[in-house]
């Protein structure tokens, strides 16, 4: 006998994946209570950002974060947290395509600084022209 199935079809996204452009930004980091750290980014969206650094700290650390836009003008100040680490050892990353550092979630960033972020990301996005 034969039976017909529904065709089951994958849930839509809730979400569209937030656009990621290259960005070398000084970041200002670390850990509540302890000295802040200096490094730079190597991409950024308005859920997170990249950080190329030596000093890799374990997923699920809480980051206090600082960061200036250049246009417009001004400093984003917010927590985030390690999401990933692409470890020291290239023949261990996570993403070859990436250097050493940690993929950091912004986690509570204000409402006002992420509209400041996603006007700075639109504005630096380059799209193909095909």
């Amino acid at each position: 006998m034969d039976e017909t199935r529904p065709i089951e079809k994958k849930p839509a996204s809730a979400s569209v994946p937030e656009p990621r452009i290259p960005a070398h930004l000084k970041v200002r980091f670390g850990v509540e209570g302890e000295r802040a750290l200096e490094e730079f980014s190597v991409n950024l969206s308005s859920g997170g950002m990249f950080l190329e650094t030596q000093r890799l700290m374990p997923p699920d650390t809480p980051l206090r974060l600082e960061f200036d836009l250049p246009a417009p003008r001004c400093t984003i100040q917010c927590l985030g947290r390690v999401a990933w680490v692409n470890e020291l050892r290239a023949d261990n990353r996570c993403n070859p395509h990436l250097p050493a550092g940690m993929g950091v979630q912004f986690v509570d960033l204000p409402l006002d600084d992420l509209a400041l972020l996603r006007e700075y990301i639109r504005s630096n996005r380059v799209l193909s022209d095909w």
